[in-house]
C-alpha cells in the first residue's frame, strides 16, 4: 500500500534520493563512530546512485513522454503498448470482475508521469469480449491541438491487465 511518505519518496529524483542516503549515511557514522574515508564516500554514492536509478525504472519514471505524446498522437502501438505494460506490469487482479482498481491506479499513472496526456477512464469491463476490456480514454498535445485517442486494456479477473489496441 502507498502511504504519503511512500508517494513523497517516488517523486524524488535520483540526486535528492542520493543526498538523502548520504545524509543517513553520516547520521549512521555518527551514532556508530566509523570513519567515511574519501574512497568510502565515492563507493557508497556510486552505490545509492545504482540503487536509485533501479528505483526509478520500477516506478516508470523513466517513461519518455514526448515519445509516448507522438505514438498516442500517431496510433502507434510499437510505442505505446510498452509503456502501458511497463506501467501495468505490478498490478494483480483485485476484484471479482477484473481490476477497477488497477485500471484507475493505471489513469493516475499515465497522468502523473506525463503532464502532457490526459487520461481518463470512459468504461471499466464494458466491452464484452474474454477477457473483458476496458477503454481510457488519452488527450494528447499535438503542436497546440488536442488529440483525442482510445486504449483498449484488457482487464481478466486474475492476472495483469493487458494492452488491447490504441484507436481514434
Amino acid at each position: 500500500m502507498l502511504t504519503h511518505s511512500n508517494l513523497l519518496y517516488l517523486h524524488l529524483n535520483i540526486k535528492q534520493k542520493s543526498e538523502m542516503a548520504l545524509i543517513f549515511w553520516k547520521h549512521l557514522q555518527l551514532e556508530i563512530s566509523l570513519p567515511l574515508t574519501h574512497q568510502m564516500s565515492k563507493k557508497l554514492i556510486f552505490v545509492l546512485l545504482l540503487i536509485a536509478a533501479s528505483y526509478c525504472k520500477k516506478e516508470g519514471v523513466g517513461i519518455d513522454c514526448s515519445r509516448l505524446n507522438g505514438g498516442v498522437i500517431n496510433l502507434n502501438s510499437i510505442v505505446v503498448k510498452p509503456v502501458i505494460d511497463e506501467l501495468t506490469g505490478d498490478l494483480n487482479a483485485k476484484d471479482g470482475i477484473g481490476q477497477k482498481a488497477n485500471l484507475d491506479i493505471l489513469a493516475s499513472r499515465l497522468n502523473s508521469h506525463c503532464s502532457n496526456l490526459n487520461a481518463a477512464i470512459i468504461c471499466y469491463a464494458c466491452l464484452y469480449s474474454n477477457p473483458p476490456q476496458s477503454i481510457i480514454r488519452v488527450k494528447a498535445d499535438s503542436a497546440g491541438v488536442s488529440v483525442t485517442r482510445t486504449i483498449l486494456i484488457m482487464t481478466p479477473s486474475d492476472g495483469t491487465l493487458k494492452w488491447g489496441s490504441i484507436q481514434k
